[in-house]
């Protein structure tokens, strides 16, 4: 991701950032300075998605191989959003039309294999952004724990997302007042992924224990 995002710093915004954030082509400046913001956004989002289905990913094919339980594990079940059954009173289903629904009724690694493929869904089609809300979603059913997310973490990714919505959402002629900086932008950037930093170390370990 970081990668990424110096690859876009070298395409997208000036070479020589100037201070005073005055430039001789200032409109095409600001242009690519919102281009820049939004793809950065865009980076983040997906290393979050990313991160978050190898871990996933990793404690199902571990609680296959191996029958191992991990962090990962349970918050997945904890999580999902699916009702926690109760043992069933019958080993068939009673009728016809509860069949489809009767293994993950019976069977934990059904249960478990709905609750990955669904929170992998979820990733996949159904997140669509870096918010607080965005990444409670994320990192809660990995295993992170509330009180040890970083709260300037959350205030960055809020302020890029409201930013970013902002350029998607608004017409041009409404951000004509802006004024929107390159080193603003920049030193937005580069704070945030020395956050996002602490936080993948946090998904290392996840990842590390979630493994066979």
């Amino acid at each position: 991701m970081k990668a990424s995002v110096g690859e876009l710093r070298r395409h997208l915004l000036p070479k020589t950032i100037e201070p005073t954030g005055s430039y001789a082509w200032q409109d095409k400046v600001e242009r690519r300075a919102e281009a820049f913001r939004m793809l950065v956004h865009a980076e983040i989002e997906a290393y979050l998605e990313d991160r978050a289905e190898e871990i996933a990913s990793s404690a199902w094919n571990a609680w296959c191989a191996e029958r191992k339980v991990s962090v990962v594990t349970v918050h997945l079940l904890g999580f999902s959003g699916r009702e926690m059954y109760g043992p069933v009173k019958t080993i068939d289903a009673p009728t016809d039309n509860k069949k489809k629904a009767w293994p993950e009724k019976k069977y934990l690694d059904d249960r478990l294999s709905r609750s990955v493929t669904g929170f992998i869904h979820f990733l996949r089609t159904e997140n669509h952004g870096i918010r607080e809300a965005n990444l409670l979603s994320i990192v809660i059913p990995l295993g992170i724990e509330v009180d040890k997310i970083d709260g300037d973490l959350i205030f960055g990714l809020e302020e890029l997302g409201q930013l970013r919505g902002r350029v998607a959402h608004t017409s041009l002629i409404a951000r004509a007042s802006d004024g929107v900086d390159p080193k603003g932008e920049l030193d937005r950037i580069r704070l945030l992924l020395g956050k996002v930093s602490v936080l993948d170390v946090q998904l290392d370990s996840l990842l590390d224990e979630a493994k066979c």
